[in-house]
């Protein structure tokens, strides 16, 4: 887990991009640097010799909490932002959410179901979550199938 510090989004982003290769790798994957560079939506390729395919991984993260929602308090990714735009399905297989605060890893199937807003809310501590996203939490079995 990524201790609150003084870091800017970009050096957080860049440890979790490193957090997310150490999960990878205590499970058994082969976890690669993506070629670099922030226009890229790669940040990370996973290669499973069991069953010798390779994903590419959009990695997302956040370490705060959104008030007012109407179900709640939430963590919050935003999916489309700014001149870049949404995520573009083309470009990953799995997208990686990182929620900092509770050392939780949501991994998801590139399904527009799924992806296909400009947001997407987590719940990780609330235990009886009934969100779309709950079935993804700590879903590392995604690089099996």
């Amino acid at each position: 887990m990524v201790a609150r510090t003084p870091f800017n989004a970009k050096h957080f982003g860049g440890t979790v991009e490193m957090i997310f290769r150490a999960e990878a790798a205590k499970r058994g994957y082969h976890p690669f640097n993506a070629p670099s560079g922030d226009h890229l939506a790669l940040d990370a390729i996973v290669y499973n010799t069991e069953n010798r395919k390779t994903y590419r991984v959009q990695i997302k993260s956040t370490s705060v909490e959104s008030t007012g929602e109407s179900r709640g308090k939430c963590y919050r990714i935003i999916t489309s932002k700014g001149a870049r735009g949404a995520l573009k399905p083309e470009h990953f297989d799995v997208l990686a959410c990182y929620i900092q605060p509770h050392d939780a890893w949501y991994l998801l199937p590139n399904e527009k179901r799924l992806i296909g807003g400009a947001s997407l809310k987590f719940y990780p501590h609330v235990s009886n979550s009934r969100s779309k996203m709950t079935p993804f939490l700590n879903n590392w079995e995604i690089f099996n199938t």
